[in-house]
């Protein structure tokens, strides 16, 4: 797969983009809830493969 011009400065764009420092959250706190959106993905993603 190749990006277009413009998807590859989005993408340049995006990895230069601190999520953290955009939530306000402390690195603790950003941790914890990194974590915690991983495991309702995983939930959701393990629920739809039981019920499909």
């Amino acid at each position: 797969m190749n990006l277009t011009q413009s998807g590859t400065r989005l993408r340049e764009k995006a990895l230069s983009f601190d999520l953290r420092a955009s939530c306000g959250l402390s690195a603790k706190d950003f941790t914890r809830l990194q974590k915690e959106i991983v495991t309702l993905r995983d939930t959701v993603i393990e629920s739809a493969q039981e019920s499909g």
